[in-house]
């Protein structure tokens, strides 16, 4: 769905870049007249999935997969006081518990997880390719977007928080952010499965096109003239981006110049101590909460 124009002029000049030309590549034909692409893609299903398998932990993480219907679930773990605790819904999917000590948990988990006496080896989520997503955004998406943020338990928080506010997807490069993970699903305690996680190849052209989709993207910087409750509260009525950087190195100069604010958030000292988690959860409070969006 194509969103209507902003109508907002940007405060930054965009970015002129030349989208890179794919190269196709030949396969050779080997015997039987099946090419080598082919051969890989006709693998068995269930052995490239058996490959990305991992084990979830944590009482929230775990309990929304089981409840999650395009979660592909394997085996559930449980120690006997989770199982005492823990009231299974009857609808779920069958999934025989197997009762094991706390200790095997933390052997096969590591001694440093959270378990909480529950695990589940699942398969990670399909996510929609990003030309398919974007089609279904309408003026009231909220998206946030990361540039080389790549610590899992940060990525999981801010999850964790786009949850709490609407937010209908998490955006990151393909590159150098990590995969769904345990750490991940983890720290976004069971939000996850209710989050797109799309991995893009290039950022900045998928910021292009979502500005070209009439979405407005606000960049946070420490730096910046303007703050964000100032341009918060002039975005109702549009689909909202909000891009956000690492905490050491920031944004890559694209992906700044495709932003159409930069805001920063005003706070009581100059000292900066907010990580990125912390950080998106306030920007989505902000916007939630601008004055004009509040409900009166």
């Amino acid at each position: 769905m194509l969103l209507p124009s902003s109508g907002i002029d940007s405060g930054f000049k965009q970015g002129r870049f030349a989208a890179s030309r794919l190269k196709g590549e030949a396969f050779k034909k080997g015997e039987g007249g099946m090419n080598r692409r082919n051969a890989r893609s006709r693998a068995p299903k269930s052995r490239r999935e058996a490959r990305l398998r991992y084990w979830m932990y944590g009482m929230h993480a775990v309990l929304e997969a089981l409840s999650n219907p395009s979660r592909r679930k394997h085996r559930l773990l449980m120690t006997r006081n989770s199982a005492t605790r823990v009231n299974l819904d009857p609808g779920l999917p069958h999934l025989e518990r197997e009762i094991v000590e706390s200790r095997e948990l933390s052997r096969i988990l590591g001694t440093e997880s959270a378990h909480q006496g529950l695990a589940l080896e699942v398969a990670p989520l399909s996510q929609p390719e990003f030309r398919k997503f974007d089609e279904t955004l309408t003026t009231s998406s909220r998206i946030i977007l990361l540039d080389r943020v790549t610590d899992p338990q940060n990525i999981g928080a801010i999850i964790r928080s786009a949850r709490a506010f609407g937010v209908s997807a998490v955006i990151v490069t393909a590159r150098n952010s990590p995969s769904e993970s345990a750490a991940m699903t983890k720290s976004a305690c069971g939000a996850f499965e209710h989050v797109r996680y799309l991995r893009v190849g290039n950022l900045s052209m998928s910021m292009k096109r979502l500005r070209d989709r009439g979405v407005i993207l606000v960049g946070l910087d420490a730096k910046a003239p303007s703050t964000l409750c100032e341009v918060a509260a002039n975005l109702q009525g549009h689909a909202v981006g909000m891009v956000l950087g690492s905490e050491g190195a920031g944004m890559r100069r694209l992906t700044l110049s495709n932003c159409d604010f930069m805001v920063r958030i005003q706070s009581s000292t100059e000292a900066q101590t907010l990580n990125v988690s912390n950080a998106a959860a306030i920007a989505l409070h902000a916007m939630a909460f601008s004055p004009q969006n509040v409900p009166r």
